[in-house]
């Protein structure tokens, strides 16, 4: 699991390295080919380097709610690389518990459950 952790990670900067922000990490957007190497599918909520704000974050909120970084969620803008290092922190937690670990059908009650975890762990995760 570790090393499948790590070639996410490693994929996730290989992309950020040439100006291309995902936006949509999930279990659902990663396939895995026959030598098991990781494969990122599913770009077309991707942002682009040019897309930043004059303040150098980006301000869409395009993500899927089960896996939105909370700063994403505080509509002030958001560190591009560490809401897509929020997402892959998610991703490991569904793959050690089998389940999406911040998954509700109401929207509303699951931005609440967002706002009330400890903002000191989050805190790198917020804002930029």
């Amino acid at each position: 699991m570790g090393e499948d952790l790590q070639q996410l990670i490693s994929v996730i900067d290989f992309c950020h390295s040439r100006g291309i922000f995902h936006q949509d990490l999930k279990p659902e957007n990663l396939l895995v080919d026959e030598n098991k190497d990781l494969k990122i599918s599913s770009f077309r909520l991707s942002a682009l380097l040019e897309q930043l704000g004059n303040d150098g974050l980006l301000h869409t909120q395009c993500r899927t709610p089960a896996y939105v970084a909370p700063g994403v969620l505080k509509k002030k803008g958001y560190g591009k690389s560490k809401a897509e290092i929020w997402s892959c922190v998610v991703i490991l937690l569904v793959l050690l518990a089998s389940f999406p670990h911040f998954q509700d059908e109401n929207l509303m009650k699951m931005q609440r459950r967002f706002s009330k975890l400890n903002m000191s762990f989050c805190h790198g995760f917020l804002l930029k």
